[in-house]
């Protein structure tokens, strides 16, 4: 189809080599649902094109036969997705950017279940095994496996989660009577369910059967213990509770303390607020004057008032305010720091006029 003479709908376009797309367009671009095969590698596509690259839902196969029916991101797997091999396996699980990556679900053609971990397209991790095996009398046994993986390599077997062996001996120890179901091991097992004894298929009827009667025949001890372990922990979580309680109220101590300031920070506030409203005029009007004063005292001036044992009352309150400024201890001894020259002060332990010259 056409519109304003770009392709627009549903069209097909081929190729000389064979190749060819069959599908929806939008303004003058493969956009939407379509077909593609490539003649060169006979791979193909079904799925959802948006602007001409392959992102959403699609199935690809492969020039070997392989099938991946899954996400699509910029024309590559991206997302969760299941790989059906030619050769009968089948990965289910989530892609990035053409490679495996993550939690996935591993069948072998023989039936063989590998759950576990991907990463960069090898097994890194641990890797839970479900496979079915043949006794010796001819029987299918069902086997659990765990493996770790380091960088596509198999480094280590765990132990098996389920033992077929230890399963069987299981339920044999209580069938034939060898082991009481008020025993110390039953009463044992009975408080850790519903954790079974490591190796044991507690999946299998024969074996719940048997768990049933064991927890009816240990109610008691299991109420008793599960009675005691509650009280400790309620001991323990008391314990928790009471320090929590203090660092709480040492906590609304504190921000007592910190409202009461903030309220005396209003005060000091509203005071200063009060006093510029107030006599705000004269109170500039008065520092003008005496900074026009200051500029008539000569330099040497100040020296001399470090001869004063006490200083006059305008100029203690004037180096008062001086100090504050500075932020140094408000006393005399400090103003005569202050006030005399460098060599002066560095005599006097002033170690800032050491390295600055300041008179």
């Amino acid at each position: 189809d056409w519109f304003q003479d770009k392709r627009q709908g549903t069209g097909e376009l081929k190729s000389p080599d064979g190749s060819f797309y069959t599908g929806e367009w939008d303004n003058d671009q493969i956009h939407g649902e379509g077909f593609f095969f490539w003649a060169k590698d006979k791979s193909s596509y079904t799925g959802e094109t948006i602007r001409g690259v392959r992102s959403g839902r699609g199935v690809y196969k492969d020039t070997s036969g392989n099938i991946y029916d899954g996400c699509f991101r910029n024309s590559q797997m991206d997302g969760k997705g299941i790989f059906s091999y030619v050769n009968g396996d089948k990965y289910e699980g989530p892609f990035r950017e053409n490679k495996r990556e993550g939690r996935a679900l591993f069948t072998k053609k023989n039936g063989e279940v590998h759950i576990g971990e991907w990463k960069n397209d090898i097994r890194d991790g641990i890797f839970i095994i479900k496979r079915e095996n043949i006794n010796n009398g001819g029987a299918v046994e069902k086997e659990v496996l765990v493996s770790r993986w380091k960088e596509g390599k198999c480094i280590a077997w765990e132990e098996s989660l389920v033992d077929p062996k230890i399963t069987a001996r299981f339920y044999e120890r209580w069938a034939n009577g060898e082991e009481k179901l008020n025993s110390t091991y039953a009463a044992d097992v009975a408080r850790k369910l519903p954790f079974l004894p490591r190796g044991v298929d507690g999946s299998q009827p024969f074996i719940q059967r048997i768990l049933r009667q064991i927890a009816q025949k240990n109610i008691e001890a299991i109420c008793a213990d599960t009675y005691r372990e509650t009280k400790e922990t309620l001991s323990v979580k008391s314990k928790e509770v009471a320090t929590s309680r203090a660092a709480c109220l040492q906590l609304e101590r504190k921000i007592n303390c910190c409202d009461e300031i903030n309220l005396q920070i209003q005060d000091v506030t509203r005071s200063i607020a009060i006093f510029w409203e107030g006599d705000g005029s004269r109170a500039r009007q008065a520092f003008a004057v005496a900074c026009e004063e200051l500029k008539k005292i000569n330099a040497k001036d100040w020296f001399k008032l470090r001869r004063y044992h006490e200083p006059p009352q305008f100029i203690a309150k004037l180096l008062s305010a001086v100090c504050n400024i500075m932020q140094v201890d408000d006393s005399w001894e400090m103003s005569k720091i202050l006030l005399g020259s460098s060599k002066n002060n560095r005599d006097k332990g002033d170690e800032d006029s050491i390295w600055q010259q300041y008179d």
